[in-house]
């Protein structure tokens, strides 16, 4: 384990490409813009799951 965590590091330290740094800033909008969607979804989700276990009534 200790190996792979070193090898990780390793890779993570290396110089990596770039792209031009409005493309970078518009990749970060849009990856924020995708997390809120998943949070509203997750929520959504967690309400339907509330709502399915909750008994209903029939007149």
């Amino acid at each position: 384990m200790e190996d792979l965590a070193a090898e990780l590091q390793q890779a993570l330290r290396r110089p990596q490409l770039r792209h031009l740094a409005v493309v970078e800033e518009a990749m970060g909008t849009q990856t924020l813009a995708l997390l809120a969607t998943l949070n509203v979804e997750h929520a959504s989700s967690d309400q339907l799951a509330e709502a399915a276990s909750t008994p209903t009534t029939r007149s």
